[in-house]
């Protein structure tokens, strides 16, 4: 269905925000895109943004920076990217990153725990969506940029969407279960 990326991006950040500051970790939110609206399932959008905010808690050292932005390189294209200022990438493992069980190094699978499949779901979710998730790194200590790309719903049509919403919602009568 149509979401607000933005809204569905800043939900993520406030989950994660008392591991971040637990960590002393710089959360910076650069949420710049001016069409922000796509066509997603939202919980999975919201995986994929969860899924890359841990890495990049999990993977920047103490007082370090964490910067997750947006922007429109065309006007059909929404882009979502998390940058840290962690322990990066080795060149070797960049190819097979996004595979199952994949934790690069052995040692960080001891040091930093998980199974590895993060980035493989993340990835699967993101293709699933029509879009495409991307991973660059300076190599070892030089931090690294994750970049979940999809095409953006136009602005008339987000807004149309929006506000169809609102009435729906408005008249739906809620059910809760104790």
């Amino acid at each position: 269905a149509p979401m607000d990326a933005h809204q569905a991006v800043s939900n993520v950040v406030e989950i994660c925000r008392a591991e971040a500051r637990a960590k002393e970790l710089n959360v910076h939110l650069n949420l710049r895109a001016k069409t922000h609206h796509v066509t997603a399932d939202t919980a999975k959008f919201q995986q994929i943004i969860w899924n890359l905010l841990k890495n990049a808690i999990k993977f920047t050292a103490e007082g370090g920076d964490i910067t997750i932005s947006s922007d429109n390189p065309s006007e059909t294209l929404f882009t979502v990217s998390v940058r840290d200022s962690g322990i990066g990438i080795e060149p070797e493992v960049m190819q097979r990153i996004f595979d199952p069980f994949e934790q690069g190094n052995r040692s960080f699978e001891h040091r930093f725990g998980g199974l590895g499949l993060g980035l493989a779901i993340s990835k699967s979710l993101a293709q699933a969506h029509d879009g495409t998730l991307t991973a660059q790194s300076d190599g070892p200590n030089r931090g690294s940029i994750f970049t979940l790309s999809m095409q953006a719903l136009p602005q008339g049509e987000a807004a149309s969407v929006a506000s169809k919403a609102v009435t729906e919602s408005s008249r739906q009568a809620l059910k809760i279960l104790l």
